[in-house]
């Protein structure tokens, strides 16, 4: 092989490893910001029921008083 064939072969061999790396890490950041929307649904959802529970209470003890 020649020297040319080896710089190729390497060179190839450094594009395809920062291809994988480029995919696998825009995989993960993906995944993390798909985590994070399910997480902001998770928290409004919690807010909305907490919210429902306070109005609850109330409107028992309201009637506990009567």
């Amino acid at each position: 092989m020649s020297f040319k064939d080896i710089m190729y072969s390497i060179a190839t061999f450094i594009a395809s490893v920062t291809g994988v790396l480029t995919f696998w890490l825009n995989y993960q950041k993906n995944k993390r910001d798909e985590l994070r929307q399910t997480l902001k649904i998770v928290e409004k959802d919690r807010d909305y029921w907490r919210k429902r529970a306070i109005k609850a209470e109330k409107k028992l003890a309201k009637e506990d008083e009567k």
